[in-house]
């Protein structure tokens, strides 16, 4: 069985963002999405992280099939083991 992944190069060179500009739940408008894809693919902490409820809808708008959900789900549990290491 294959592994589902992100790549962020694929995801660099995509100049719609399609996935957070078409977001169900989240309201970006084209220049917003760009500044916080370019912070989520470089694993840097964005609003998105906290605004994402994990519909999946991002991986049915990404044009080239990249998967950006597991991307943005791993960010969120790495988030949340450094809060819950850091509270001991």
């Amino acid at each position: 069985m294959s592994k589902l992944k992100f790549n962020p190069d694929i995801c660099l060179q995509c100049e719609t963002y399609e996935c957070l500009v078409n977001c169900q739940h989240q309201d970006y408008d084209v220049a917003t999405a760009a500044e916080e894809r370019d912070l989520i693919v470089q694993g840097i902490y964005s609003k998105v992280l906290d605004e994402c409820i994990t519909c999946y809808s991002c991986e049915s708008y990404c044009p080239y099939n990249n998967h950006p959900l597991f991307h943005m789900v791993d960010l969120q549990e790495s988030l949340l083991r450094q809060i819950h290491g850091a509270e001991g």
